[in-house]
C-alpha cells in the first residue's frame, strides 16, 4: 500500500458485494505521514459461497474465505530512506471436482443449492511476507539494499479433517543489492547482485507429498547502461545467474539429487520519441532454470485436479526475443502496435497424457528442443473532439506457439478483442454521476491444441458499470454494475475446471462502496 501525503492522515473503507457468489469483500486502510515518518495499515476479509453458472446451478465446494493484513513503516534521515513492510494472508479454498466415481461427468460436481460452509477437500494457505528496504542517496546516484523473507504454508485436507493429504512449507530468503550512478553526458549505470535461498519442507503428519524436501540456491549479478541523447534513448544490459537444487531425502528410489544450472543473458534496446509518435525496438536473451516441481513432482495435485509427474533430466530454458512497438498519439487519437517473436531452446511445458492415475488425468513436465512463440497486440484509443467526454478503446492480442516440428503447444490462451466504451460526466452537484463504462470481450475459438488437449469454444462477455460520487463532508464513491450481462455459458481455455466441463461464473451483479476520510495538518512545517 502506498503512503499518505506528507503531514496528512486518511482512512478508507471499502465494501463490495457479488451476487454470483453471494460474496462480501470488506477492507479498511489507514495511512498517516509526518515529516520524517510514515505508517500505512490495511485489513481485508472476504467470504464467498459456491459460484453460480449460467444454468442456475452451483459448482460444489467452489467457496472460499480470505483474510489479509498489511503494515508498512517508513522513515527517512537526511540521505537515508528506509521501509519495513509486512504482509499476512490466510486463505481457505474449497476444491471442486472431488469424487470417487470412476467415470466423470459435470453433473457430479453441481448442486441446486448454494453453500458457504467449510467442508473438505480444501486447501488452507498461510503466507507471511517481510521486506526491509533501504535507499541511500550518494553523489550523483543511489545505493539500494533490499532484504526479504517469505513463508508459504499449504495444508490440504482430502478425506479426513485430522490427517492432511499435503502439508508443506516453502520458505524463501531473498536479497537484491544494487547501485545507480548518473553521469554528465546522459549515461546512467546500474549494477547489482540478487539471489534467493529456498527451502521446501514436507511435515510428517501428511499422508502424501508432491515433491520431496529440497533446497534451492539462486545467485545472480547484473549491469545495466542507459544513454539518453536528444529524443533517443539506448539501453543495454548483461546478467549471469546460477541455480543449485538439492533434495534432502531419497526420492522415487533414485537417491539424493543435486542439480546445477547457470546462464548468461543480455539485452539491447533503442527508442525514439517524436512529437506525435514513439518507436521502440528491443532484442534480449532469457534464461530459466527448472523449478523444483518441474524436476521432482510425482503425485496428486488436488489444486489443479491432476496427477503431476516431473522430469529430473530437464535442462535450463534459453530464449531470444525480438519485439518492437510503435505508438502514435494526437489530441484525440492514440494507436499502439506491439509485435514480438520469441524462440525458446529446451522449452519446458506441462503436457497432458492419455492416462489416468487415482481417477485424475496425468500431466508430465516435458521439454521440446525448441519452441517458437510469436504474436502481439494492436489497439487504439479515440475520444472525438465534438464529444470529448466519450472514450473508445479497443485492442486485439494473440499468441501463436509451436514446438520444433510445428505441433501446437498446450495451454495457450484464446485470441481476444477487448473493447471499452466510457462516457464521463462533468458537473458540480453534491451527488453526481461520474462515468458509465461498457466493456465487450470476444474470445476466439481455441482449436490449435496439443495432443490429448481439448478445444475451447469462442464466447462473448459484456460488462456494464456505473460509478457515482457524493461530495459530502466525508466523500463517498459508489459503483454498481453487471458482469457477464447476457449470462454467457463459457469455459476459458486455461480454466482449472475445464477437464470437468464446468463453466465459468454466470451473470454477476455487484455493488462497490468506498468511504474516504482525510485530514491535513497545515500548521506543521514541511
Amino acid at each position: 500500500e502506498s503512503y499518505a501525503n506528507q503531514n496528512s492522515f486518511d482512512l478508507t473503507l471499502r465494501t463490495k458485494f457479488n451476487s454470483v457468489t453471494m460474496g462480501i469483500d470488506n477492507s479498511l486502510a489507514i495511512r498517516t505521514a509526518k515529516k520524517n515518518s510514515r505508517v500505512s495499515a490495511y485489513l481485508n476479509s472476504a467470504n464467498h459461497a459456491d459460484y453460480q453458472i449460467p444454468n442456475s446451478l452451483y459448482v460444489k465446494n467452489s467457496r472460499y474465505r480470505k483474510t489479509n493484513a498489511k503494515i508498512s513503516i517508513g522513515f527517512n534521515r537526511k540521505k537515508w530512506v528506509s521501509n519495513i513492510r509486512y504482509n499476512f494472508l490466510s486463505n481457505r479454498i474449497g476444491l471442486p471436482g472431488h469424487t470417487h466415481e470412476e467415470h466423470l461427468h459435470s453433473y457430479l460436481f453441481l448442486s441446486t443449492e448454494q453453500n458457504r460452509k467449510a467442508v473438505i477437500p480444501a486447501q488452507s494457505i498461510t503466507n507471511h511476507y517481510l521486506l526491509f528496504n533501504n535507499k541511500f542517496y550518494i553523489a550523483k546516484g543511489e545505493f539500494v539494499a533490499n532484504i526479504g523473507y517469505t513463508s508459504n504454508k499449504l495444508t490440504e485436507f482430502d478425506e479426513k479433517v485430522t490427517i492432511p493429504g499435503i502439508n508443506m512449507t516453502l520458505r524463501n530468503g531473498l536479497y537484491n543489492i544494487y547501485s545507480k550512478r548518473d553521469f554528465r553526458n546522459g549515461l546512467k549505470l546500474t549494477g547489482g547482485v540478487q539471489g534467493m535461498v529456498q527451502y521446501n519442507l514436507n511435515h510428517d503428519n501428511a499422508s502424501e507429498m508432491i515433491i520431496p524436501n529440497a533446497r534451492t540456491f539462486d545467485n545472480g549479478a547484473y549491469l545495466l547502461a542507459n544513454f539518453a541523447l536528444l529524443n533517443w534513448v539506448i539501453e543495454g544490459g548483461a546478467r549471469f545467474d546460477n541455480r543449485i537444487v538439492k533434495t534432502n531425502d531419497l526420492f522415487a528410489g533414485s537417491g539424493l539429487i543435486k542439480k546445477n544450472y547457470s546462464g548468461f543473458n543480455y539485452s539491447f534496446g533503442i527508442s525514439r520519441d517524436a512529437k506525435k509518435s514513439t518507436v521502440r525496438g528491443n532484442i534480449s536473451t532469457g534464461y530459466r532454470a527448472p523449478q523444483s516441481i518441474e524436476l521432482l513432482a510425482n503425485g496428486v495435485h488436488h489444486g489443479t485436479l491432476t496427477y503431476d509427474i516431473g522430469d529430473q533430466d530437464l535442462k535450463s530454458e534459453k530464449a531470444i526475443q525480438v519485439d518492437v512497438s510503435y505508438e502514435y498519439h494526437s489530441e484525440h487519437f492514440e494507436f499502439v502496435l506491439n509485435p514480438f517473436y520469441n524462440r525458446l531452446q529446451d522449452y519446458i511445458y506441462r503436457s497432458p497424457q492419455d492416462s489416468v492415475i487415482n481417477g485424475l488425468p496425468v500431466f508430465e513436465y516435458k521439454q521440446a528442443n525448441y519452441a517458437v512463440l510469436n504474436g502481439g497486440s494492436i489497439g487504439f484509443h479515440y475520444h472525438p473532439h465534438f464529444i470529448d467526454n466519450l472514450h473508445l478503446e479497443s485492442s486485439y492480442s494473440t499468441v501463436y506457439a509451436v514446438d520444433e516440428i510445428g505441433n501446437p503447444l498446450p495451454r495457450i490462451p484464446h485470441r481476444r478483442v477487448n473493447t471499452f466504451f466510457k462516457f464521463e460526466f462533468t458537473n458540480n452537484a453534491k451527488v453526481k454521476l461520474k462515468n458509465i463504462v461498457l466493456q465487450h470481450q470476444y474470445y476466439f475459438q481455441q482449436n490449435r491444441i496439443a495432443q490429448f488437449e481439448t478445444t475451447s469454444n469462442s464466447y462473448n462477455l459484456v460488462n456494464l458499470g456505473i460509478n457515482l460520487e457524493a461530495g459530502f463532508r466525508i466523500p463517498l464513491e459508489l459503483g454498481i454494475g453487471i458482469k457477464n450481462v447476457f449470462n454467457e455459458d463459457y469455459i476459458d481455455h486455461l480454466s482449472r475446471l475445464k477437464t470437468l466441463e464446468l463453466s465459468n461464473p454466470g451473470r454477476n451483479y455487484y455493488v462497490n462502496l468506498i468511504i474516504k476520510f482525510s485530514k491535513s495538518n497545515k500548521k506543521q512545517k514541511l
